[in-house]
């Protein structure tokens, strides 16, 4: 299937990153821009542009056109459980990189997150593990999406099919325990540490995609992994 380059005009990644921030800012300070919303739907609605990628959570506290400042059709949100990411979440990337032409790609944890905190409770029996750098850890993330895919993908059709729509969400909310599984580990069950590492993992997954991989290499896309603070409403870049 042939693919579609991305536009190499427009804003570059640090300068979406760069209006981002300052967008944030606004939020902080609770100044946010004015938006003719009315206005921009009706420009919307011949096609879509958005600047930005954000990866983020499910969690209902966590909205990032909110969060940014930014209005109708500036970023293309993509929100699971715990922000994992697995083929249709790589999907929706390559199309917006591919498409839209959305240079940067922002992989936004947040704190007390539900997913990572029920992934980091013990339950016994609990593997053990040594700690592994970050690279590791997103490589072991990487390696789990590849080899569970199939897996999870069955068991959902034959939950659905046996035991019905429940169980299929119950399948599901397993496979995002299972990807946070190993980050649990390698944080040592620190709930606060496993949100950083799982954050950096998913954009390594992302980053190794096969579209995004060489367009991070020349420069032309950029991931970088943040976290959303619930109480103070500021984003930082996790490092």
């Amino acid at each position: 299937m042939a693919t579609h380059a991305p536009a190499t005009t427009g804003p570059t990644p640090a300068e979406v990153l760069q209006r981002l921030s300052e967008g944030n800012q606004r939020f902080v300070a609770g100044t946010p821009a004015a938006k003719d919303l009315v206005h921009r739907r009706q420009e919307l609605a011949s096609g879509q542009h958005p600047v930005a990628v954000i990866v983020t959570c499910s969690d209902s506290r966590v909205c990032p056109e909110y969060i940014f400042d930014q209005s109708l059709g500036d970023l293309f949100v993509i929100r699971t459980a715990g922000n994992v990411v697995d083929d249709v979440e790589l999907g929706s990337i390559e199309y917006a990189v591919e498409h839209l032409h959305s240079h940067l790609i922002v992989v936004l944890g947040h704190t007390a997150c539900g997913a990572v905190t029920a992934a980091c409770t013990p339950h016994p029996p609990a593997t053990t593990g040594t700690a592994a750098t970050p690279a590791a850890t997103a490589e072991h993330a990487d390696h789990k999406v590849k080899k569970d895919k199939k897996d999870k993908k069955d068991k959902s059709k034959k939950h659905a099919e046996e035991e019905g729509h429940g169980h299929a969400e119950e399948a599901k909310l397993e496979s995002i325990l299972t990807l946070l599984h190993q980050i649990a580990i390698d944080s040592g069950n620190n709930v606060d540490t496993a949100i950083d590492l799982n954050a950096k993992a998913v954009a390594g997954i992302i980053m190794r995609n096969h579209v995004i991989a060489p367009l991070v290499t020349n420069h032309t896309v950029q991931v970088v992994p943040m976290k959303y603070n619930l109480a103070t409403g500021m984003v930082l870049a996790v490092l």
